[in-house]
């Protein structure tokens, strides 16, 4: 659970919001389990519509987070990529606390960690990390 993205350059001056993480999240998971991702995959995923997709994909691709290549799909870019990581261990930070620390079932465990990846800091994050090192 070590974060291997500790030490990442800060892409812009504003950080994602929360929905454009979720959406970055979506593609990442989606691409590792399908491969190529089309917005109709990802509006499924978010239960969301695609008009919805569309704007998130302008967002992200003005980042320049994806790629979105006509009749191809939509990638990641290698930022994109780290960042989808990041956002992931957030997860896995969270999800472990709530299970292992808290007792909660592992579906509550994993919903209350989808809430707290976008609005926690890294620093916060991280501290909990060592905290949960620390009791081990």
């Amino acid at each position: 659970m070590t974060n291997p993205h500790m030490n990442l350059p800060q892409l812009s001056d504003d950080p994602l919001t929360p929905s454009s993480e979720a959406y970055l999240d979506a593609i990442h998971e989606l691409s590792h389990r399908d491969g190529a991702v089309r917005s109709v995959d990802v509006a499924e995923k978010l239960n969301v519509s695609k008009v919805s997709v569309n704007k998130a994909l302008r967002v992200l691709k003005q980042a320049e987070l994806v790629m979105q290549e006509p009749y191809r799909g939509i990638y990641l870019t290698p930022a994109g990529e780290q960042l989808a990581h990041r956002v992931t261990w957030r997860h896995e930070v969270w999800r472990e606390f709530f299970k292992f620390t808290l007792g909660m079932e592992e579906a509550m465990a994993d919903s209350e960690a989808c809430k707290l990846e976008h609005v926690a800091s890294e620093e916060v994050v991280r501290r909990l990390e060592q905290h949960m090192k620390k009791r081990v």
